[in-house]
Formats: C-alpha cells, structure tokens, sequence
C-alpha cells in the first residue's frame, strides 16, 4: 500500500448510452458499500480495454469489485452460441474486466463479484454461462423491473435499447 492509510477498491465500469453520448458509469451503491461498509476509497475503471496495462491499474489497487449490470458477457468469450436479439451486452466492460480478472487473481489480490461480475469471474477462469437462466424452471429473475434505462448493445454502433 506503499503509505496510504485506506485501500484502493478497483471498480471496472460499464459503457452506457444517454441521449446519444456514450459514459462510463458504476451504481452508487458500489463506491458507497465500499466506503461505508469496507472503509476503502473506490476507484472507478473506465471501460477501455485494451487502452490500459492491467497490470499496472492493478499495482495502485488492493482489491476489486465486479458490480453487477443489465448486460451480459459476450457468448465468444466462452464459446458460446450466439446472444439472442435484444440480448444487451458491453463489450468494452468485457474487453476492460476479463484481462483485469484474469491478472488480480495471477496475482492473490482480492476480488469481490456481483452479479455480472460472477459472470466474469466465471469466464476469466475458463468457465461457461447458460445465458438465459433467469427462463430456467425454478430460478429467479432478479433483473431490473420498473423505470427504463438506456444502455449499449452488442452492435458496433451505439444504437440505444430501452430496457423493461
């Protein structure tokens, strides 16, 4: 921790669309769990793949956090067959955490996964995903009801998606 008194919490963000502008973005009950309930400081990754050396994003850091998110991993990460329509993904979010999952537990750092982060968690490590569980007898939906929200999806082109 080379002098700082509080932890760094690393939390990779997801890319979303609002009125036509792309942002990177993390809930706020990420970054205030992890001050009010870890007394770490949160730091927020943007979304950026490659742009960035995992590695030294995880030199400043003493933990991560994979929040969750209404996007799902994209199937070719673990061989998987093609997303039906309407499936939202974040390719820069997969692009950003799988590398950064994959060095964090190279390295024994500690890693908290939520929701889509155990999705990632799951695929870093070689695993694979039904990708519809929430249709599966006997599981529970837990997605997002209520008020829509705009995300990217899975097209090279930021078109926006209301999500239910």
């Amino acid at each position: 921790m080379s002098g700082r008194t509080l932890p760094f919490i690393g939390i990779p963000s997801c890319v979303r669309t609002f009125n036509e502008r792309d942002f990177h973005t993390v809930n706020e009950r990420y970054p205030n769990a992890v001050i009010d309930a870890a007394g770490c400081v949160p730091l927020v990754i943007p979304a950026i793949g490659p742009k960035i050396d995992c590695g030294a994003v995880l030199d400043g850091l003493d933990g991560l956090l994979l929040t969750g998110s209404p996007s799902n991993v994209e199937p070719f990460h673990y061989g998987g067959p093609p997303s039906q329509e309407g499936t939202l993904h974040d390719p820069e979010r997969d692009a950003t955490t799988l590398p950064l999952i994959r060095e964090a537990v190279r390295r024994n750092m500690p890693v908290l996964a939520i929701c889509r982060g155990i999705q990632e968690l799951n695929v870093a490590l070689g695993g694979t995903l039904h990708q519809r569980i929430f249709e599966m007898p006997d599981r529970f939906n837990h997605r997002r009801r209520g008020r829509p929200m705009m995300i990217r999806t899975a097209s090279a082109t930021a078109r926006r998606t209301a999500l239910p």
